[in-house]
């Protein structure tokens, strides 16, 4: 799994042993920064890599609000879209 964050674009590195690509997102709206991530994706070797979102979620919110599990929700169906927005797999994070 090959982890990208700030660091993208990554197109000076050639690494062709890598199928998965892995960000962090804690924005409210997760889909604009995985298609930003997406779009630093094209023409390199990881254009056609797994997109996951190894870490998402709001930090310091409750479990219980309502406003996050919405937030949350919402989150889930953009992620679940084709296209740029897709993603194969995620780990959420709320503590």
């Amino acid at each position: 799994m090959a982890a990208i964050g700030p660091l993208l674009p990554c197109r000076k590195y050639r690494i062709n042993y890598f199928n998965t690509v892995n960000v962090h997102n804690y924005d409210a709206d997760i889909s604009n920064y995985t298609r930003k991530a997406r779009g630093w994706m094209n023409g390199t070797v990881t254009v056609n890599s797994q997109f996951w979102v190894g870490e998402w979620g709001i930090y310091g919110i409750r479990y219980n609000d309502l406003s996050l599990a919405l937030s949350l929700i919402k989150n889930l169906i953009r992620g679940s879209q084709l296209g740029d927005n897709c993603i194969y797999g995620s780990h959420l994070f709320c503590l």
